[in-house]
């Protein structure tokens, strides 16, 4: 079987940042579909606004792999209002019967192979985004059964040029999320946080909230042929550490998180990774911001099969975008 592996996605408008109304990415067997949209200035309603979107995917394939995919709708439900914060944010857990291949695995994981999240109602323009992110959780194989707890977050804040009191908002969303078995293999978890300072400044031209890339090292079981890193968590959080009335949102105009393979060893099964994190409020007014960027990654190990990998780009200029990928 394949097991089809989120790496990262990357979303930018443009021509301007923008609230979010709607942002997904759903990776499935053979095709990748993106979804983004923005608010009245980006929807069409008084202007419009193109987003420039990519992917980074991955397959790892054999006898020995298999494959369990699904998703789990959440509602999410915030408040935002002076001195109050109560972020829009929703988990629910999922037990699981392995099938008889995923239970004679030695590993079983679970990573994110996507996620959607969607401005209800009582906003239909979306929100300045404040922090978002989706994840798999903490997953624990229990005889026949795996438990893991699928979670979102979308959590709107007033930005410095408006005067804004949202008092209660939500969204809906799905945690979209593949389980993997490997009968010879090995999974290993890591967890990669930063805080990365964003200058104040008018230029349209200067990024700024902002852009960081790093390594991190991840020490495997030695002597498995292929490794192959893959999502299964990410949270970028704005202005950690603002309190009270303080103006913690901003518009969106680039979001980026990824994972991608520097080199491994298989020898001494230790990989070098390369992880990104970045978020941008690139425009004609922009303030300082602080990004507060989370990783979670599974390197999965296997002692045989093939590995492909796809990097995808596209233009979108209605609210979503598919490709075929392999």
């Amino acid at each position: 079987m394949k097991a089809p592996l989120l790496q990262g996605f990357a979303v930018r408008w443009e021509e301007h940042p923008h609230r979010v109304r709607a942002l997904g990415v759903d990776l499935r067997a053979d095709r990748l579909e993106l979804r983004c949209e923005g608010g009245t200035w980006a929807n069409g309603r008084f202007r419009a606004d193109r987003v420039r979107w990519r992917a980074s995917a991955a397959t790892l394939a054999g006898a020995g792999v298999h494959v369990r995919t699904g998703s789990t709708p959440l509602r999410l439900e915030g408040s935002w209002r002076l001195g109050e914060r109560d972020p829009a944010q929703a988990a629910r857990p999922v037990e699981l019967e392995l099938d008889a291949g995923l239970a004679r695995c030695e590993v079983v994981g679970v990573v994110l192979r996507g996620f959607e999240l969607e401005a209800d109602g009582r906003h239909p323009p979306g929100y300045t985004t404040r922090s978002l992110g989706a994840g798999v959780g903490e997953v624990r194989r229990e005889g026949a059964r795996l438990v893991f707890r699928p979670w979102l977050r979308f959590e709107a804040g007033p930005v410095p040029d408006r005067l804004q009191q949202l008092g209660a908002y939500g969204s809906r969303g799905e945690v979209r999320w593949t389980v993997v078995g490997l009968e010879r293999g090995a999974a290993t978890l890591a967890h990669s946080a930063s805080l990365i300072q964003g200058p104040a400044g008018f230029s349209p031209t200067r990024a700024r909230g902002d852009h960081e890339a790093r390594s991190l090292s991840l020490s495997g079981e030695p002597g498995l042929a292929l490794a192959v890193p893959a999502l299964s968590g990410f949270r970028v959080e704005l202005n950690p550490h603002a309190s009270g009335p303080w103006p913690a949102g901003r518009y969106l105009r680039e979001l980026e998180v990824g994972v991608a393979t520097r080199r491994y060893d298989p020898a001494r099964g230790r990989a070098e990774l390369d992880l990104e994190a970045h978020f941008s409020n690139s425009g004609q007014v922009s303030w300082a911001t602080e990004v507060e960027a989370a990783l979670e990654v599974v390197l999965l190990q296997s002692a045989s099969g093939a590995l492909e990998r796809a990097h995808l780009a596209g233009l979108l200029d209605g609210a979503r975008d598919e490709l075929a990928w392999l």
